[in-house]
Order: C-alpha cells, then structure tokens, then sequence
C-alpha cells in the first residue's frame, strides 16, 4: 500500500457569505460563516481515498481549530504524528 507522509500545515479556511459584493472602499457584513479543514488536509484527504495510507506530519494547533483538523483527519482515517 502507498504511503503518503505530508509535513506541510493544515489550514482551517473560513468562508463567509455577504448578500452582495460592497461598492468600492464600502463595507459589508456577512450572513454566514462556515469553517473547513484545508491546506495540507485536502492533500491527505485525496490520497487516502485514493488508497493510500496517509499521514499528517506538520502542524495543527491546538484549540477549536485543531479540533476541527484532527476531526476531519480522523474520519478519513488519516494519522498525525
């Protein structure tokens, strides 16, 4: 079985929803905010679906946003070190 080792940090990208792109140097306030694991956790989602044996070797903080990262890790079955 291959095995992919990513060393590279995994991200937590927020995404927000406005209702319309504001007039130039105007502002606007968002409606929603979503939060997804990114960076190098799509890399490690892509291999273990495709079969390989993946592990996460960089960083992913502590807090909600590691939580987030080590969940979504964890339900692909992706391992950290």
């Amino acid at each position: 079985m291959p095995r992919v080792l990513h060393t590279a940090q995994a991200l937590v990208d927020v995404v927000v929803e406005v209702p319309e792109l504001p007039p130039r140097g105007g502002n606007t306030n968002a409606i929603s905010e979503q939060r997804y694991a990114g960076g190098a956790v799509t890399t490690l989602l892509a291999a273990a679906r495709t079969g390989a044996r993946a592990v996460h070797g960089g960083a992913h903080g502590v807090g909600p946003n590691g939580d987030l990262l080590r969940s979504r890790l964890a339900a692909d079955g992706i391992a950290w070190s």
